[in-house]
């Protein structure tokens, strides 16, 4: 039994690995080298779990695992907004919505929220002020928990990619099962056997 329960998760599972990096720009902070990479398991449509690892951010750099989402939400401290919404169909165009996206959080409670920039948009309220996204961009930014709302600690935009890992098939992690059970292979002879003797018997 726990064989086949494996094969049903392994076969459903639609993991995706997930890559951010920054695009060079005096008007964000910092105002370059900042990625980021990970791996989110998507379910009809939506990020159920994962993780993206950051670097190039200082003391912000590290792994922020994601917060899950039922329907859009914006977040109480950091004013984020994201639904967790990701089109697997798309994986090297626009696969995050402009309005939701990602958002992702460490031990601490510090932030990392992802999303695409569907027209250019200019955010007055950033910190700095006046940072620029332009249309067709990925925008991650950071918040830090006591640095109030709208107060973020990271305001990058780049490019993001989404590719779909590779899972094994099942006739692959059945045939791993059976070779890791004692005498797999007469295993495997004795149930087809079994199966041919019934069939004779209906």
């Amino acid at each position: 039994m726990t064989g086949v329960l494996l094969v049903a998760v392994q076969a459903g599972a639609s993991l995706c690995d997930v890559s951010y990096v920054q695009t060079t720009d005096p008007g964000s902070y910092p105002s370059g080298g900042v990625a980021a990479i990970g791996v989110i398991d998507v379910e009809n449509g939506l990020a159920v779990s994962g993780s993206i690892d950051v670097t190039g951010d200082g003391a912000f750099s590290g792994v922020y695992g994601l917060v899950a989402a039922s329907g859009y939400t914006v977040n109480a401290n950091s004013q984020f907004s994201y639904d967790d919404a990701v089109n697997i169909a798309n994986p090297g165009g626009q696969f995050l919505g402009s309005n939701g996206g990602l958002l992702f959080m460490d031990a601490a409670g510090d932030q990392m929220n992802m999303w695409f920039n569907a027209t250019a948009i200019n955010y007055p309220f950033a910190t700095p002020p006046n940072v620029d996204q332009p249309a067709g961009s990925y925008s991650l930014w950071g918040w830090q928990v006591g640095s109030g709302q709208n107060n973020d600690i990271t305001q990058t935009y780049g490019t993001a990619n989404l590719t779909l890992s590779a899972v094994p098939e099942p006739a692959a992690i059945i045939a791993g099962i059976l070779v890791a059970l004692p005498f797999g292979a007469s295993t495997l002879r004795i149930l087809r056997k079994r199966r041919s003797v019934q069939s004779l018997r209906h």
